[in-house]
């Protein structure tokens, strides 16, 4: 299987999947923090599975409540997105801010730092948080910081 991140930067995904499974996860968690403090996500959902992995409480059904909520956002900004681009006119249906986009991404990278796979989890969370933050450059020294603390 290839990860999203491996298009984007096969070197950072290389090195992601060599580290140690704590070392995979802390980096998932930090990506996935950075990402809700820069968009301002403070929903319940991905707060409560950032609860979780700060407890070691990382299964499933933690993943399935995160992953629901960022498909919610995720859902209701592209909606907000087709009206837009559907409409004659940016009165009836104004295009929706990217920040929405951020947002969601920012959710999706919380619900991918508590899958049950650290490896995957890393993978997964750091690719969305680079989208949510505006890119990778922002997220390096956090995630070097996390590899070997």
């Amino acid at each position: 299987m290839m990860w999203r991140l491996e298009a984007v930067d096969a070197d950072l995904a290389a090195r992601l999947g060599a580290a140690d499974p704590a070392a995979q996860r802390r980096m998932a968690g930090a990506a996935a923090r950075a990402a809700a403090a820069f968009t301002g996500l403070a929903d319940p959902a991905p707060m409560a599975a950032l609860h979780a992995l700060d407890n070691g409480q990382v299964d499933d059904a933690v993943h399935t409540a995160a992953a629901a909520h960022a498909a919610h956002l995720t859902g209701c900004y592209w909606d907000a997105h087709d009206a837009w681009a559907d409409a004659d006119d940016e009165v009836s249906a104004p295009r929706p801010p990217d920040t929405d986009l951020d947002r969601s991404c920012a959710a999706q990278a919380v619900a991918e730092a508590v899958r049950a796979d650290p490896r995957a989890a890393a993978l997964e969370a750091v690719y969305f948080a680079a989208i949510a933050v505006g890119g990778l450059a922002a997220l390096n020294g956090l995630i070097r910081s996390q590899r070997d603390p």
